[in-house]
């Protein structure tokens, strides 16, 4: 008989309101992203003052730390608390996921250094590099390395020196240290794997509701036009950088006149308000027509060679979206099998990756990122 796998969250976080109507609280969401059928799986609310006893953390064969609104480099009581029984986790090596909070509360426990984000909070859907020789030999990933990962990030707190234990595994533009791993029990990431977009966007309305932080749009000024290509190139860079984290970026000096642009606003919400089969015609690859319409879900479910009137079925909306989601998040299924990876034994063979299930979650509380 197969003894019950059993894992131990300590929780940094109360439940939104959300959570709780949504998932059930956040100890189901974490265990949705990283648990399997018939594991056991138990929760502290550390943030409570709720710990388990000492001897009874032999008993568990991984432990997850999540995030918080609270610092990592804070010395309340239930932090302090916290960081002996990483110390005694550490002694009886035992495989540890620090996520977020958790990340940074490790490093610095290890001896690392941590404190306000240098460059300033995140809170957005980000790109972190992996560094391919770090990771393979730990095969954290399984067989197939990724180059990089796209993954939810809300902080304004970040690791500013890795403990000399420490091998660093993935960074960032933003942040130097984006993930990093210690001997054979700690693996740390500063991004949400468990988020998803209805929890950051529950986040977000949270964090702007309350004041607490506020957003300056990226803004690309077209004043005087781009006269030479080191300019122009300037321009792009920009672009660049604002549609990488922010998706969106306002437009100014842009020389069209605010009457040519309502019309066309007019125009775009009149296009979308016609029967669906009078705007199939509009959508053709063919690119002698004036309209030339092409989407992920061309490129790959159809032919690159063929040309077709309609590229996507107006009459199943749903089914376009779930289409394009698995594209806009399919950085974050390798994350999964980080999960899998901690709770893989020396002597075990390497777990199969989880189904592509979009999932994500997790909190802030009184609108401050951890």
């Amino acid at each position: 008989m197969v003894e019950q796998k059993k894992y131990l969250l300590f929780l940094g976080v109360p439940d939104s309101e959300f959570a709780k109507k949504t998932y059930g609280g956040y100890h189901n969401v974490f265990v949705s992203l990283l648990g399997d059928e018939g594991e056991q799986w138990d929760s502290y609310r550390v943030l409570d003052g709720e710990f388990p006893d000492e001897k009874d953390l032999e008993k568990y064969d991984g432990f997850v730390i999540s995030g918080s609104s609270h610092d990592a480099f804070q010395d309340t009581d239930w932090i302090l608390k916290l960081c002996d029984i990483i110390k005694k986790l550490d002694e009886m090596k035992k495989k540890v996921l620090g996520v977020c909070f958790g990340h940074q509360l490790i490093a610095r426990v290890k001896g690392g250094k941590v404190g306000r984000a240098r460059k300033g909070p995140e809170l957005c859907l980000g790109n972190i590099t992996i560094l391919k020789d770090a990771v393979a030999p730990e095969n954290y990933f399984g067989e197939e390395v990724p180059t990089s990962l796209r993954i939810i990030k809300c902080h304004q707190d970040e690791v500013l020196e890795l403990p000399e234990s420490a091998k660093l595994l993935a960074y960032s533009s933003m942040y130097e240290v984006e993930m990093y791993s210690i001997e054979d029990n700690f693996l740390c990431i500063q991004g949400h794997p468990e988020y998803n977009r209805d929890i950051l966007i529950d986040i977000l309305d949270r964090v702007l509701a309350g004041g607490h932080i506020t957003f300056t749009l990226p803004t690309i000024d077209l004043q005087g036009g781009s006269t030479d290509s080191i300019s122009r190139q300037n321009l792009v860079e920009k672009i660049g950088d604002a549609a990488e984290r922010w998706g969106f970026f306002q437009v100014i000096n842009h020389g069209i006149p605010l009457n040519v642009l309502e019309r066309m606003r007019e125009g775009v919400r009149e296009f979308h308000e016609q029967d669906p089969e009078v705007r199939k015609g509009f959508y053709s690859r063919d690119t002698s027509s004036k309209m030339v319409y092409m989407s992920n879900f061309v490129m790959v479910y159809m032919s690159k060679f063929e040309r077709y009137a309609s590229s996507v079925d107006e009459t199943s909306p749903q089914r376009g979206l779930d289409t394009l989601g698995s594209f806009n998040f399919r950085g974050i299924n390798p994350l999964e099998q980080l999960g899998l990876y901690m709770k893989q034994d020396e002597d075990e063979e390497e777990p199969e990756a989880p189904p592509n299930v979009p999932r994500l979650a997790a909190d802030m509380e009184e609108g401050e990122i951890d």
